[in-house]
């Protein structure tokens, strides 16, 4: 599986910045609406095992309004379906519209219909209900009180993502947002929900508390829903990123991780070192216990060199983002000796040599095996992005759909 997920995560990251032509489906309705149906809303109140659910859309540029719904455990055959209103719970009122005709009536019932102003203006009042009836209970045997939310109207869940609680934006089209968790160690949030039809997710997420970039350059978040990749529209806001999110009916969970490389570990002053790659200027990040100077590097010899100084006798390190203009497999040497005493880090997108020594030396020199050209900034972040997504996978090694 985790094989699996990797393969799909470069997918998304090769994608990352390329504008797709593609088309979101649009759902152009105005409100989704809902109904629980049972005996109990009945009035008086029915006994039976009878229960169903109906899912709704309204377009009010239209006044178009759409339905399914689903019903079993009648005490026998439906015998008609009707909308009724306006009346609220515990109230009995006239017909709106005959959902199923006299007979024939079954599970589940679809269809749509033009209502008039007065139904729209009861419908959207909550004083709207669905009524089915049976030879037993003509007057009805389960009953469900209609409600609507207008599409696009943002709500908001907890969140809980490390030890803070935060309140996150959304908004959910022909659906129901159950529950919404974070991982914070993982760089994910996951939202758990209930789809009734293809609809879409839309969710804020603050910056400064999801972020999926390189540096300075933004990188799309990588979208599960159900395990299966999916592209997310995204507004990359200045404070706050909202991705809109597309998913199928019975769909019941979106995964969302950030596509950012690892944080460098904090504690080692950082300098930058610039040299010459083929007449181009390229910036070297260093980080260092020691003062680092004469830096430089010769391209015919393939060797970065500097020198390093520090208080005699004391233990030194310094971390350089040597991949920056060289490729491995490296040689150091500490004044003209060969040291072991170094590892390399590719976890942050490009090689970095963490060398260990006893100040009282002086030059080191770093010898790989080809001088590597500068490339765009574009590429950079690219590279990085996919480091940073193999890193979600081999460091974090989780997502919510993942064995535990």
């Amino acid at each position: 599986m985790e094989v699996k997920v990797l393969a799909m995560l470069l997918g998304s990251v090769l994608l990352a910045g390329v504008v797709l032509t593609g088309a979101r489906p649009a759902y152009a309705e105005n409100y989704t609406c809902a109904a629980t149906l049972d005996g109990s809303q009945e009035v008086p109140p029915v006994e039976t095992d009878g229960a169903g659910t109906a899912s709704l859309t309204f377009d009010s540029a239209t006044n178009t309004l759409a339905w399914e719904i689903e019903f079993s455990g009648l005490s026998g055959p439906a015998t008609a379906a009707h909308f009724h209103g306006p009346a609220v719970n515990g109230t009995n009122a006239g017909i709106l519209v005959d959902i199923g005709g006299a007979s024939d009536v079954s599970s589940p019932l679809t269809g749509s219909i033009v209502v008039g102003s007065n139904s729209a203006t009861y419908l959207l009042a909550g004083q709207m209900y669905i009524n089915i009836h049976t030879s037993a209970n003509p007057s009805g045997e389960i009953r469900g009180q209609i409600a609507c939310e207008a599409v696009g109207e943002m709500k908001t869940a907890a969140l809980t993502y490390g030890e803070e609680e935060h309140e996150i934006q959304y908004s959910i089209t022909n659906g129901t947002l159950t529950e919404l968790t974070g991982d914070a160690d993982n760089k994910m949030i996951t939202a758990q929900i209930s789809a009734a039809h293809d609809g879409e997710l839309k969710i804020q997420l603050p910056r400064e508390l999801i972020d999926s970039a390189a540096g300075e350059q933004d990188l799309d978040y990588i979208v599960f829903v159900d395990e299966m990749e999916v592209y997310a529209e995204d507004d990359f806001g200045a404070d706050v990123r909202t991705l809109t999110i597309p998913f199928t009916e019975g769909s019941a969970l979106v995964d969302i991780v950030s596509a950012s490389p690892p944080a460098a570990e904090p504690g080692l002053p950082a300098t930058t070192h610039t040299v010459s790659v083929a007449g181009a200027n390229i910036d070297i990040a260093v980080r260092s216990s020691s003062t680092i100077t004469a830096f430089s590097l010769d391209e015919g010899s393939k060797t970065v060199s500097f020198a390093v100084a520090g208080e005699e006798g004391t233990p030194g390190v310094t971390e350089i983002t040597i991949g920056r203009v060289l490729e491995g497999p490296y040689t150091v040497m500490v004044d003209g000796d060969v040291t072991t005493d170094f590892e390399v880090d590719e976890s942050s997108g490009e090689s970095v040599i963490r060398l260990t020594y006893v100040h009282g030396i002086g030059e080191v020199t770093i010898t790989g095996a080809n001088v590597v050209p500068e490339f765009p900034l574009a590429a950079v972040a690219l590279a990085a992005a996919i480091v940073g997504v193999v890193a979600v996978t081999a460091r974090y090694g989780k997502f919510s759909f993942l064995p535990k």
